[in-house]
């Protein structure tokens, strides 16, 4: 990938030549900014473990959303999820269904509440199929659906 200006038979590849400063110096430029840009050379990211041979940073990351939005909608109601213009629906989790803690969401006094968590993992599936890419969706929250 990124060629070393020794010949094949001169050089060693090892794991030793993974600088441990690596993931610090990456965070410490990079977290939370809207773009970072980074000098790759032994200077920044050393000591240079391995003199002579050619070295390459590889680092995995996503964009988090402009605004992460969470809206939790009762039984029986229609959930109606939107974008800004030019803007479109990603869902990152869902679940359906009642938790032990949350008492006092979406419930009325008489109810007798599980005493344990009753939830449905599929609403992630779900919504991911019906939403992902529009920029409006609406779904009905029942069982059925």
């Amino acid at each position: 990938m990124c060629t070393s200006q020794q010949p094949d038979s001169q050089r060693e590849d090892s794991l030793n030549c993974v600088a441990p400063t690596t993931l610090q110096k990456v965070l410490d430029e990079c977290q939370n900014q809207r773009a970072c840009h980074l000098l790759v050379n032994s200077r920044v990211f050393g000591p240079d473990l391995c003199p002579g041979s050619s070295k390459y940073l590889l680092v995995s990351f996503k964009c988090q959303p402009n605004e992460l939005k969470n809206k939790t909608v009762c039984e029986d109601q229609e959930l109606k999820l939107h974008c800004h213009e030019s803007k479109f629906l990603n869902i990152y989790s869902a679940t359906y269904g009642r938790r032990m803690q949350e008492r006092n969401v979406c419930s009325s006094e008489a109810e007798r509440l599980p005493p344990f968590d009753c939830l449905s993992y599929s609403a992630l599936q779900v919504l991911s199929r019906r939403c992902y890419g529009k920029q409006r969706c609406k779904v009905l929250v029942n069982n059925y659906h």
